[in-house]
């Protein structure tokens, strides 16, 4: 390298097609020849500017300077219009994307000047982080990227929204309604701080509409020729552009004091207003309210005249149509989802009508019915604010944002030929993949809340006013470049090429793979499909943002790991990225390690075969000696099985199937000491004890108390009765006592025994509670009532009787026994079902004789 002679320090250097040298440095602009210096000229007598960039633009020659961009033409430098001057921000460079705009970027923002030569000035700011800016690239995707010395890099794409905010004159950020002005190119615009109209150019005016149209919170517009209609949040205003006088509320509306969400134009002349308390309708003599007397009870969400002249006004829950006098349910509101809640109406060119709700619902009448669709069917999440149509297609805008849903697409799913729909997510503000442009959206509070203007679709947002290009919405149709960008492995990583062939040792089978999908509009919604060629049957979808998979316990063996990507616009790469690996085996992975199991194996068949039979004479010297231990537990097993199925587990006293296994082969052995002796005088006691009112412990006290008394008296019962005789549970406070055959005279005592074994002392109910009881007992003696041929009632008519007679001691005032005995005329055949329809009328008729204790005697008798 070498100077040229009589160089001087250069900040800008551009070769042009005929071969000529320009360097720009603090003196202007000089140009090379080959042979020598020639300076340029600045426009009349102006000093050289500082030159920090050259440019060649359709054969001439722009310089970014101190003072903005100048260009060169055959009478030397000259101003460019809107980018130069003593106001221009100072430049740094010049850069010519693939659009044809000119970038020019310094300490202080962005140029653009676009093919048509107009001017787009972008002042740095805090948010945008477009200070210092010293250079430009544009890549593949058409992306612009921007350095700075001080913010980074940045990064600029063609997108298809404009947003008009508080930088360009709104006096508010927040706005909820706007209209285009029917006298101008221009769009009236209401936000929570008045009233701004946007004009060509892209800056916001501030009308002079006086106090009331410049503080309040504007709900609704509706612009006519000459005037617009102002809803607030409490009544409305008129205002005249043209006459020179501030928004008022005319005198006819004054008395409107709730929120105006809608205004429109009846085709007779008169102005219909819809509010949160019902619709009112003003015919230039009048105003005339429509409540709940007239069909309207409560907001009217919507108010529409149709192409075809109906007048229609949506409420939350239905639909209403004017029939002249009043509101009255439209056809179409009989199949309206009854769980909906309704919010705008719209009507398409073709005369059908679509309806908004919350949750994203979105109603069509389709015929004669109404196909809903929802998050459920594809719709994006959020309620709606508007739907328009145009360019078919459906475009609707929510609180998340804008969406558009091509109108073959909703045809197809209402037909039934289709189970979805594929809308299209335009402009959002929550960063979803495959979301279109990121940005504040949207606002609305009545029908005003978007228009589409030939093909910009205009709407109001919390960040002011949108306008989206419906006809410069193009998808990216370029994929992305796919990198593997290594492989991770015991503690090292291996970098694809540098590291190739890449083997790994034979315990590194725990491995991560990294690679990465380099489309850069919207990194977040680049999707990508891997597999591992050796080990994955299928391809597998990666997750979102995921750039790294990982595989454990890999066998030995080779591999190729292949990957592709898609772009933000789900445009998918023709080829995958490959990297080839081989994992090493252990020695037993080998193929010399079977054949060496294989000698091994039949080694030990052959000393197994000794071993065993030599272990089968053990064994089986163990197994009967084990079967006789185990066929003794099994005995004392069953035994303890049969023990507990007898008996009762609260108590721990015998149960019923106990006493049906017992009691017939003792009433046989009886029966036979009855023969062998039959001047003995002695009976088998069948005692039905049962604890009077019982089911007030529970109620009163708990079950856990009433537990407690019953295993108290099965332990008093235990406690009172001979060898030989036996307690059995009968149920719930029932107890069954059988007593072995004792003299017929101690009968009488052996009940009131069995009365106070209960009566006595109270019982512990735990928790330091105490409580007295008493029972009711029933006595039978065995073998008191024979049947006809001689023979004994059975062991469950002893029970029935003294189950009759234990109620009736209940019936005659409880604590006490009660026994019936036989007489001359007692039938024993018909006996039990007699009893069944109670005892009083043996007893009457002399066929049975009552015992018992004396209160139950006397109660019984009186």
């Amino acid at each position: 390298l070498r100077p040229l002679p009589g160089s001087a320090d250069a900040s800008a250097v551009f070769e042009a097609d005929d071969g000529t040298l320009w360097v720009g440095n603090l003196e202007g602009v000089r140009l090379w020849d080959g042979r020598g210096w020639t300076a340029t000229r600045w426009p009349g007598t102006d000093e050289p500017e500082v030159v920090y960039g050259l440019l060649d633009v359709d054969g001439e020659i722009w310089a970014a300077t101190a003072r903005g961009i100048h260009v060169h033409g055959r009478s030397g430098w000259r101003p460019f219009p809107g980018a130069a001057g003593d106001d221009a921000l100072p430049l740094h460079f010049l850069y010519r994307d693939g659009d044809g705009n000119v970038w020019g970027g310094g300490d202080l923002g962005l140029v653009r000047v676009r093919p048509d030569r107009s001017v787009e000035v972008v002042p740095a700011t805090r948010g945008n982080g477009l200070f210092n800016l010293f250079n430009a690239f544009e890549d593949r995707e058409g992306n612009l990227w921007l350095g700075s010395l001080s913010n980074g890099l940045s990064r600029i794409w063609n997108g298809w929204t404009r947003r008009y905010s508080t930088q360009e004159g709104l006096p508010d950020a927040t706005v909820w309604t706007l209209v285009p002005d029917p006298d101008a190119r221009a769009v009236w615009v209401g936000t929570n701080n008045g009233l701004a109209r946007l004009v060509p150019g892209g800056h916001f005016m501030r009308p002079e509409v006086g106090e009331l149209g410049r503080t309040s919170a504007i709900r609704t517009l509706f612009a006519e020729p000459g005037r617009l209609w102002i809803g607030l949040r409490s009544g409305l205003a008129l205002y005249e552009p043209g006459r020179g006088r501030p928004a008022a509320t005319p005198e006819w509306a004054r008395r409107i004091r709730v929120p105006v969400i809608g205004f429109a134009r009846d085709p007779d002349g008169s102005l219909w207003i819809s509010t949160l308390g019902g619709m009112l309708r003003w015919d230039g003599t009048s105003l005339e309210e429509f409540d709940a007397s007239r069909g309207i009870a409560g907001a009217v969400a919507e108010f529409r005249i149709t192409a075809e002249g109906r007048r229609l006004a949506l409420t939350r829950t239905t639909l209403l149509e004017f029939d002249g006098e009043r509101f009255v349910p439209a056809p179409e509101a009989g199949d309206l989802p009854r769980e909906a809640k309704l919010g705008g109406i719209t009507q398409l060119e073709d005369g059908r009508l679509v309806l908004a709700g919350v949750g994203a619902l979105v109603l069509l009448r389709h015929g004669d019915r109404w196909v809903q669709l929802d998050e459920s069917t594809g719709l994006f999440p959020g309620s709606p604010f508007q739907i328009l149509e145009g360019g078919g297609h459906l475009w609707v805008s929510s609180m998340h944002g804008v969406y558009r849903l091509a109108l073959a697409d909703l045809d197809a799913f209402a037909g039934g030929s289709a189970s979805r729909v594929e809308p299209q997510m335009l402009l959002n503000e929550r960063g979803m993949p495959n979301g279109g442009q990121q940005g504040l959206c949207c606002n609305g509070s009545g029908p005003s809340d978007g228009f589409l203007d030939g093909h910009t679709l205009w709407l109001p947002t919390r960040d002011g006013v949108v306008a989206l290009d419906t006809a410069d919405i193009v998808r990216n149709p370029v994929p992305p470049a796919v990198h593997v960008t290594g492989l991770r492995a015991g503690g090292r990583t291996h970098q694809p090429g540098a590291d190739a062939p890449i083997t790994l040792a034979a315990d590194q089978r725990d491995l991560a793979l990294g690679f990465s999908v380099l489309g850069y509009q919207d990194p977040r919604s680049n999707l990508a499909r891997y597999r591992l060629v050796g080990y994955d049957q299928q391809w597998q979808s990666a997750g979102p943002m995921e750039r790294e998979v990982r595989y454990t316990n890999l066998p030995p063996g080779e591999y190729v790991f292949e990957v592709v990507g898609s772009n933000n616009a789900d445009v998918w790469g023709s080829g995958a990225a490959r990297l080839r690996f081989a994992i090493e085996p252990h020695f037993h992975e080998t193929a010399a390690f079977p054949l060496l199991l294989g000698a091994l194996v039949l080694l030990l068949v052959y000393a197994g075969y000794r071993y065993q039979r030599y272990r089968f004479r053990v064994r089986q010297a163990q197994l009967e000696a084990l079967v006789g231990e185990r066929t003794a537990e099994l005995a004392e097993t069953n035994h303890q099985l049969e023990q507990a199925s007898l008996t009762d587990p609260l108590t721990g006293l015998r149960n019923r199937r106990y006493l049906a296994r017992q009691i017939p082969a003792d009433l046989d052995y009886y029966d036979r000491q009855l023969t062998a002796n039959p001047g003995a005088a002695e009976v088998i006691v069948f005692a039905l004890l049962d604890i009077d009112h019982f089911k007030q412990v529970n109620d009163l006290h708990g079950h856990a108390a009433g537990d407690r008394v019953l295993e108290e008296v099965a332990l008093r019962l235990e406690n009172m009765i001979r060898s030989g005789d036996y307690v059995v549970r009968w149920g719930g406070e029932e107890f069954l006592l059988v007593f072995r055959p004792m003299p017929a005279g101690q009968v009488p005592r052996l009940g009131e025994r069995l009365r106070t074994a209960v009566s006595p002392a109270p019982f512990d109910l735990g928790d330091g509670r105490s409580m007295g009881l008493t029972a009711s007992v029933g006595l039978s003696e065995y073998p008191m009532f024979r049947r006809a041929g001689g023979e004994p009632l059975g062991w469950e008519g002893m029970v029935e009787l003294a189950d009759q007679a234990l109620y009736q001691v209940k019936r005659h005032g409880r604590d006490g026994w009660a026994m019936f005995r036989p007489t001359a005329s007692t039938r024993t055949e018909t006996l039990l079902s007699d009893l069944q329809h109670g005892p009083d009328a043996l007893l009457q008729a002399g066929e049975l004789e009552l015992a018992g204790s004396a209160i139950m005697l006397s109660l019984s008798r009186g």
